[in-house]
């Protein structure tokens, strides 16, 4: 994606999750051609976002949801045209949330809570992959050189690797 592409990405982001969540934004302009379009929703938070493309191409942004549940789901939103699709968390959020989350040079979005590891992959879109671990959440993560991502979980200072290209 190039550069073009992001800032476009970047501009959108906020009032397209207002628009997804039906909710009507108050606008605060920033200056320098950036504005602040408020909470996207009253009743959800977001608790990671990323832009990237699905199974076609298109732009879209993932944004894991949150609220009095935990982290129930991820919003797909298609950057183009507005519409969304939430996808529940294939376990139960127990009312625990990301902390961290990372989107892998191979289009996966990755996060780890509630001693729970998944794997979100825009392109097919849903969850590939999802697996108990070690407790309880991840207050950082990242990815190596060969695509292994790491995640250093709390409160029991554990860490966590999963390979993706591992069968």
């Amino acid at each position: 994606m190039d550069c073009h592409a992001l800032k476009t990405l970047a501009i959108v982001i906020v009032p397209l999750l207002a628009l997804a969540a039906g909710v009507a934004a108050q606008t605060e302009d920033l200056g320098n051609g950036f504005r602040h379009h408020g909470v996207a929703t009253p009743v959800s938070n977001h608790r990671g976002t990323v832009a990237t493309v699905d199974g076609d191409g298109n732009p879209v942004v993932l944004v894991w949801l949150f609220d009095h549940r935990g982290g129930y789901g991820i919003l797909m939103i298609d950057a183009t045209t507005g519409e969304s699709v939430t996808y529940p968390t294939p376990f139960p959020p127990g009312g625990d949330t990301p902390y961290a989350s990372i989107l892998s040079s191979r289009n996966r979005y990755y996060t780890h809570f509630n001693s729970w590891f998944c794997e979100f992959d825009p392109t097919v879109p849903g969850f590939t992959f999802y697996e108990q671990t070690a407790r309880q959440m991840a207050m950082s993560m990242t990815e190596d050189d060969s695509g292994v991502i790491w995640s250093a979980s709390y409160p029991n200072d554990g860490i966590v690797s999963f390979d993706p290209l591992r069968p």
